[in-house]
């Protein structure tokens, strides 16, 4: 599509990955790859009765993404550091483990994140 920047991935109608790139024309060149790899984690993924996900799902992932919170520090270089809550210890974290902020231009408008239950993303 015309300026596209990003996607969201679905596999059996639950959400496995948001990716949003600031340029266009990078997203482009990225777009088969990113689409390549999700390709391959969901080939050994069971399907659960042939649930699709819709673009109601979709809208529904970025208005919760859209009530997060986040919390930014002044990089020792240019622009913000946003803490990746890997790295903190598990009682700390306020997002969890792969918590990874979505970004609008400049600003952070939500966190994305992934988990992993019984071995499914």
């Amino acid at each position: 599509m015309p300026d596209q920047k990003g996607l969201i991935v679905f596999v059996n109608g639950a959400v496995v990955g948001f990716d949003l790139i600031s340029r266009a024309a990078a997203y482009e060149a990225l777009h088969p790859k990113l689409v390549a790899s999700y390709m391959m984690d969901a080939l050994p993924q069971k399907t659960n009765g042939g649930r699709k996900a819709t673009l109601d799902d979709a809208r529904a992932f970025v208005k919760e993404t859209q009530s997060c919170s986040e919390k930014r520090y002044k990089s020792t270089g240019l622009g913000w550091d946003y803490r990746f809550e890997a790295y903190t210890p598990p009682a700390k974290r306020r997002f969890g483990y792969y918590a990874l902020p979505l970004l609008w231009r400049d600003d952070v408008i939500g966190w994305a994140n992934a988990a992993s239950v019984n071995g499914t993303l």
